[in-house]
């Protein structure tokens, strides 16, 4: 499971070799909110753009975009595109795509989550709790709405609901809470609040302290606040992980820069 970032867009595509997946699995969610957008393998075959496939948000965008010129019906191209547009942070087209996909497929309660992801990151907290609510009750194992309802229950003081979502997703998956913490931290750093920044990292590595990216990215957000030491500290921290994957090469070069930055007081 990767956590690199919050709000990625990269997505985890299931492939099934039954039918369409008309389930809630075909529209559950990972650790940066995406569909698991789940065609048989023949429709993988028959897609020769894929675009469920592409990582990068803004290509998934295009790709998606391009899909649906050819078929405006297209359901998995317009689901996409709406998780797509959310992780750029275009919160009015996401809506509007997620809108379309649920009027299309309203039985999918990743669907119902999704959305109320865009309402809590906008601040519509009301309207984020209804639509938690209706994706667990039409699918309780929605490990990532749980977690987000949690988020939406602690900035409007209900901190019991928050904890006892909390637990429900740890219970379900540890390791999967931890990199929703991580992407939050990531997400609220690159707003500018590093305090609550490192509050989300804290707790991601207390959960499950093997991800490099998390320290690092710890590390930046007490850098940011003026804290040497303890950004110094996270740092090397990242370096001391055996590093397996390029991805995790380059958080590595990223921190040797920044402690030599550090040293010579850039």
């Amino acid at each position: 499971m990767g956590q690199e970032g919050a709000d990625t867009g990269r997505l985890v595509l299931h492939v099934s070799r039954d039918r369409f997946a008309e389930t809630d699995r075909a529209a559950g969610t990972t650790t940066d909110g995406q569909l698991l957008i789940a065609p048989n393998l023949a429709e993988v075959s028959r897609r020769k753009t894929a675009a469920p496939l592409e990582k990068n948000p803004e290509a998934r965008i295009a790709a998606c975009t391009r899909l649906l010129s050819a078929n405006p019906a297209d359901f998995y191209a317009i689901a996409n595109r709406g998780v797509a547009y959310r992780t750029v942070g275009d919160y009015d087209r996401a809506l509007a795509d997620i809108e379309t996909a649920l009027r299309m497929r309203p039985h999918l309660a990743g669907l119902y989550s999704e959305r109320g992801m865009i309402f809590a990151r906008t601040g519509q907290n009301t309207a984020a709790l209804r639509d938690f609510d209706e994706a667990l009750r039409r699918n309780a194992t929605l490990i990532q709405a749980y977690f987000e309802r949690a988020m939406v229950y602690e900035d409007t003081g209900q901190l019991d609901r928050a904890r006892a979502d909390i637990e429900r997703a740890l219970d379900r998956d540890v390791k999967l809470v931890a990199g929703l913490y991580a992407d939050l931290g990531q997400r609220l750093a690159k707003a500018g609040n590093y305090n609550k920044a490192i509050i989300a990292f804290d707790k991601s590595i207390e959960i499950y302290p093997n991800w490099l990216s998390t320290f690092l990215g710890r590390g930046a957000a007490h850098e940011a606040m003026g804290n040497r030491d303890l950004a110094a500290a996270d740092y090397y921290k990242t370096l001391q992980f055996h590093a397996v994957h390029e991805s995790e090469r380059q958080f590595q070069r990223s921190a040797r820069e920044r402690l030599d930055n550090l040293s010579t007081g850039q």
